[in-house]
């Protein structure tokens, strides 16, 4: 199973260097952010649950099961298989309607703050059921340790080699032409990835087209 440090490794046996880890430690860490906002059937979120409290209006993101980059559905579980889907509106629209706050069940939600903020507050625990983009780093921090061992460092090891190796080309040892090879392959791995989740767009995937 790959990880951070393998993959670290096997980028620094390709450059033939032995001498830069933190720096190819840092263009790891880039690649992850630079593509961690495209969707790949794996870093999507499906009815990943939490508990909204009682009088509560708001919940981090930092709280949630997974770190969410972006909230695609949010449901109330009410009971006997039955859902409600909350609808999303912006932060200013449900500001307008807390001028005198309400307490009940929840109808609508808006992000804002790096938060779920409700549309009042609840009048007792729901259980949210949450599908969207998800980060693959720590709920709380974000971060990747050298031991993590997740989808970027498997299913999308040849994506995050190639443009890691791109920006050390780039920026590290200058060599523009290294640099376009490096692109190259980051280009075919990318497009191999979106192949594969398009394949899988059937499933719990939103499938999308190129």
């Amino acid at each position: 199973m790959s990880t951070f440090t393998t993959l670290a490794s096997k980028i620094a046996d390709d450059l033939a260097r032995s001498d830069l880890t933190s720096q190819i430690s840092d263009a790891i860490l880039e690649a992850i952010r630079f593509y961690e906002g495209e969707r790949f059937f794996f870093n999507e979120a499906h009815a990943q649950t939490a508990t909204l409290s009682t009088s509560a209006v708001a919940i981090a993101f930092s709280a949630l099961p997974v770190r969410f980059l972006e909230i695609d559905r949010i449901r109330l579980a009410l009971g006997s298989g039955s859902y409600d889907d909350l609808e999303h509106r912006s932060y200013v629209d449900l500001m307008h309607g807390q001028d005198a706050q309400a307490t009940g069940q929840p109808i609508e939600f808006a992000l804002y703050a790096d938060s779920v903020q409700f549309d009042v507050k609840a009048n007792q625990n729901y259980t949210l059921v949450m599908d969207g983009l998800k980060s693959l780093g720590n709920t709380a921090s974000n971060t990747y340790t050298v031991s993590s061992s997740v989808s970027w460092f498997t299913d999308g090891r040849d994506l995050i080699r190639a443009a890691a190796k791109k920006s050390l080309y780039m920026n590290v040892t200058k060599d523009a032409e290294q640099a376009l090879i490096a692109n190259q392959a980051e280009m075919l791995a990318l497009n191999m990835l979106r192949g594969k989740t398009n394949q899988r767009g059937s499933g719990y995937v939103v499938p999308t087209c190129w």
